[in-house]
């Protein structure tokens, strides 16, 4: 049985803990300090945790008269195309943010083919990153698994170094909150 949010609790904090939802919230604190083109890295444990952090987001920007622009790719070929229409976007005024989401748990089924497709996305968007910089007016926020770090560090080099922000959620229970979370990541396999 879950309790209700106690004033000021947010649903990261329960879920993850206090240390998670401070990165969260320095996640959410670049939408109220900055302006134009960011890039944002999001790494979360699984679907569900980024979920609900886009939920969250797209409240906060709602607020503002804005929308999230969302990019979740159903397969690993649908992420490795994506990279063109990332680089000659121009969001309409009304989006505050683009969201491409595509988190596979190394647990997870098929997960070594998501890593691939983030490997191949992540090098073209290095090629035209600033290309990508002047299209987009935008905080462009990559949401995914924790490898996606070292990915974008080995793979995107260029791109990596104009990040503003990189937010780890990670669970404050450690294995134990990561054996709760199992039966999410399983049925992540709709994914694969």
């Amino acid at each position: 049985m879950s309790r209700d949010l106690e004033p000021g609790e947010s649903v990261i904090a329960r879920r993850l803990g206090p240390a998670a939802a401070e990165e969260w919230a320095r996640v959410l604190r670049h939408f109220d300090l900055g302006e134009g083109f960011a890039f944002l890295v999001l790494l979360v444990p699984g679907v569900e945790i980024a979920e609900l952090c886009i939920r969250d987001l797209e409240s906060v920007l709602r607020d503002e008269g804005l929308e999230v622009l969302r990019f979740a790719p159903e397969t690993p070929a649908e992420l490795r195309e994506l990279a063109p229409e990332l680089v000659n976007l121009e969001p309409s005024p009304n989006v505050g943010a683009v969201w491409l989401e595509a988190v596979a748990p190394r647990q997870v089924p098929g997960a070594e083919d998501w890593i691939h497709a983030w490997i191949e996305l992540t090098a073209r968007l290095n090629e035209r990153r600033d290309v990508l910089r002047r299209h987009l007016k935008v905080p462009l926020l990559f949401i995914g698994a924790p490898w996606l770090k070292e990915v974008l560090r080995e793979q995107a080099p260029d791109l990596w170094s104009v990040r503003k922000l990189v937010a780890e959620l990670e669970p404050a229970g450690g294995d134990d909150l990561k054996r709760e979370m199992l039966p999410h990541l399983r049925s992540f396999r709709r994914w694969c």
